[in-house]
């Protein structure tokens, strides 16, 4: 019996900094926070990476996906 790598990885949970994409866009973005909608619904805060802060959008945590690693020189 073999076990799908996938299914034994933990479930990806956003944190504040993170450099992520939404859903299977390739656009990078760097969650700046967390906010609480009045009805109780959470959304991250992003700012596009090298916008210089003009780029910005909320969306569903559970939308994001990590960015993928970059590797060490």
């Amino acid at each position: 019996m073999s076990i799908n790598a996938a299914a034994s990885k933990p479930p990806y949970t956003p944190t504040k900094g993170d450099r992520v994409r939404i859903g299977s866009g390739k656009a990078l973005w760097i969650i700046e926070d967390f906010l609480t909608l009045h009805g109780g619904a959470q959304v991250a805060a992003l700012t596009r990476e090298g916008s210089n802060g003009y780029v910005n959008t909320t969306v569903e945590p559970h939308r994001l996906k990590p960015a993928p690693q970059e590797p060490e020189k």
